[in-house]
């Protein structure tokens, strides 16, 4: 994603979100859309992107199975999550603990893989605290 400017040379320049998809200033518009970092990395497919309920960090489900999160403040990545899969196979949904339950850790996260698994992981220490397998997925 690029800075939209109002300068129509300089629009010509702005790099398009996706091959589908671009960015366009809309005229009069108050509101200023400017690049400040990228996350992730163009090496794994996403699948899924979930905030957490402080909307601190982002998790994102990757094609290789694993969960890379990231501190939404300094564009950094903090944690990285199941990267020991014997067969890896796509994170395909993440949902975080809700802030209002009443369980007394945080920095929980659910994950669902396509080999038929959910898994809980605590992602600050990135210890998995409990799977369940569906054998017909």
């Amino acid at each position: 994603m690029a800075a939209l400017m109002t300068d129509p040379a300089e629009e010509e320049n702005l790099a398009p979100v996706s091959e589908k998809f671009t960015l366009e200033q809309v005229k009069n518009s108050t509101v200023k859309v400017s690049h400040k970092y990228t996350l992730g990395s163009m090496d794994t497919a996403s699948f899924c992107v979930r905030y957490d309920p402080s909307d601190k960090y982002l998790a994102q489900g990757c094609g290789d199975g694993t969960i890379r999160i990231y501190n939404v403040f300094t564009g950094k990545q903090s944690f990285i999550l199941n990267t020991g899969m014997e067969q890896p196979m796509p994170t395909t949904q993440i949902r975080w603990r809700p802030a209002a339950s009443q369980a007394v850790t945080k920095n929980v996260i659910i994950s669902v893989n396509a080999n038929g698994s959910l898994q809980h992981w605590h992602t600050t220490s990135g210890r998995l605290l409990h799977t369940i397998y569906d054998e017909l997925n």
